[in-house]
Parts: C-alpha cells; sequence; structure tokens
C-alpha cells in the first residue's frame, strides 16, 4: 500500500493474491478440517468464525485469492453469510466509502 512505484506495487498486490494469501488459507482449512466441525472453534459460530467472515468479504477481499480450492474456508464463509442475523446486519448496515 505504501509502495510508490506503481509497477512494483502491482507485483507486489498480484503475489500478495497468488502465493500468500492462499499459504494463509490452507492454515485456515487445517483449523477447520481438525476441528470437523465446520467452525474454527467448538460446534457453533464463534467470534473467530465472524472474523474471517469479515476479512473475506470486507475491506481486504478485492486483494485476497480465491477460496474456491478450500472447501472448508469457502463453505464455512458462505454458512456464516448466511446466518440471519449477519443477513440482516449486511443488508441494513451504510455503505462506505473507502
Amino acid at each position: 500500500m505504501f509502495e510508490k512505484d506503481e509497477k512494483k506495487k502491482e507485483e507486489l498486490m498480484a503475489a500478495f493474491k497468488d502465493t500468500e494469501s492462499p499459504r494463509f488459507f490452507g492454515y485456515f482449512e487445517k483449523m477447520l478440517k481438525e476441528n470437523g466441525t465446520g467452525y474454527f472453534v467448538g460446534s457453533k459460530l464463534s467470534l473467530a468464525d465472524i472474523a474471517v467472515y469479515d476479512v473475506f468479504t470486507g475491506l481486504l477481499a478485492p486483494w485476497l485469492g480465491s477460496v474456491d480450492s478450500f472447501p472448508f474456508l469457502k463453505s464455512l464463509i458462505d454458512k456464516v453469510g448466511a446466518d440471519e442475523k449477519i443477513k440482516a446486519y449486511v443488508a441494513s448496515r451504510p455503505d462506505t466509502p473507502l
């Protein structure tokens, strides 16, 4: 974000999107698989699940790679987004420009 050279900035962002972020997705995938419930902690929605959902659907979403190769992570994001209270909040929250 602080890189002044636009070409270098594009290269860094591409590396983050294509290499670095998927590496972290793998850590999340492993935790979800090991827990065996589809959630990070226990067997119901927790703050950890909501925090990860927010990362993937919020401000950082445009800079992250695809979760299509991470079925546990993709399922969690879909599940949190389908929660009635989360869905209602997302639908009613005001748009905030970057």
